[in-house]
């Protein structure tokens, strides 16, 4: 038991933004390599229409 109540609550808030935190930079990694992907295909495709 802590002291005062709000300790706890604190704790559990702080985890839960690491957790986001995580999860933004995920969300950022995976949209940028399908971002890539598509522009790669995309340059492959005005390439053999030209």
């Amino acid at each position: 038991m802590s002291r005062y109540p709000g300790d706890e609550v604190r704790r559990v808030d702080k985890d839960q933004d690491e957790n986001l935190r995580g999860t933004f930079v995920s969300v950022l990694l995976i949209g940028g390599f399908i971002l890539a992907m598509w522009l790669i295909v995309f340059y492959i495709y005005i390439r053999m229409t030209l």
